[in-house]
């Protein structure tokens, strides 16, 4: 028990020795200001406030007596000293002593002290520095205090961009064992008589119009009403026309279809979807 009270007695001391050792104050918000997003402005008791631009201008007058000048810390120049900058421009040195490295680049603060002179010219010797750290909040208030003009009720609107693939009716299979479209109720003999092709085979153009081609790959987007585009494995693109078969958006798959025209753009028109690519092999024996 003894030694507990002799730990809190020293860790009393230091915390009183700590408040002592620094002559400096900082300003604080109540919850309410800070709601408001107002800061609590720096008060100087005791010592005249003087710009910048006239201390500069008449350093002279401001060597005796302490003066207070308010500016926030724009340059480095050499261990503790710093120069604070007007409004104007005019620069002011300032060593800061035991309160350098304390205060934030841009911190608005009041610094005390006298003009003196050293090889450089003359400089100000802070003994003291008042200061209030930044509002964390203030921007923050702003956002929310700023009025925002309310849109026009008619002019409301629900826009969707989703492709429309995502709303079409649920999907029912030809084949129990896999998704299958097959409208026209080919048999495998009738598909084993398409040709396995990739995407570059008809882009470059060369297949006739009426072949029958396999294309392993995916859709990935709608272009427009049964139009989707289509990536094999090397995601080169192919038109399809889809004749009212369904493959999920991104589903591997074999489309079966027979290349046509139209307008002087050639296309693979879907006779049958399968979502599976081991083809020309039937996947399995006797599912038609």
């Amino acid at each position: 028990m003894f030694v507990k009270k002799i730990v809190a007695v020293a860790a009393l001391g230091c915390a009183l020795l700590a408040s002592q050792a620094f002559a400096y104050e900082t300003g604080e918000y109540s919850k309410e200001a800070l709601r408001r997003g107002d800061d609590k402005p720096v008060v100087v008791k005791d010592y005249p406030v003087v710009a910048i631009e006239d201390v500069v201008a008449s350093p002279q007058l401001y060597t005796e007596k302490p003066i207070a000048v308010q500016g926030p810390i724009r340059y480095f120049v050499t261990r503790n000293m710093y120069e604070m900058q007007a409004d104007n421009g005019t620069r002011l040195r300032a060593d800061f002593g035991k309160y350098s490295r304390r205060l934030l680049f841009r911190t608005p603060f009041t610094a005390i002290g006298v003009m003196q002179k050293d090889e450089q010219g003359d400089f100000l010797k802070v003994e003291k520095v008042i200061w209030r750290d930044v509002n964390p909040y203030q921007e923050y208030f702003d956002a929310q205090n700023k009025s925002r003009p309310l849109a026009p009720e008619g002019n409301k609107k629900v826009v969707n961009d989703r492709d429309p693939a995502y709303f079409h009716d649920p999907i029912v299979s030809d084949n129990k064992r896999f998704l299958q479209n097959n409208p026209k109720g080919l048999s495998y003999a009738d598909l084993a008589s398409y040709q396995t092709i990739e995407g570059k085979a008809f882009a470059d153009g060369n297949l006739e119009v009426g072949t029958k081609v396999a294309l392993m790959g995916r859709n990935i987007a709608t272009i427009k009403g049964d139009w989707m585009k289509f990536w094999d494995k090397n995601m080169t693109p192919v038109t399809l026309k889809m004749n009212n078969t369904y493959c999920p958006l991104g589903q591997r798959g074999t489309f079966f279809g027979t290349v046509q025209e139209e307008n002087g753009v050639k296309y693979v028109s879907v006779d049958c979807f399968e979502s599976i690519e081991n083809w020309p092999q039937p996947p399995i024996a006797g599912a038609n």
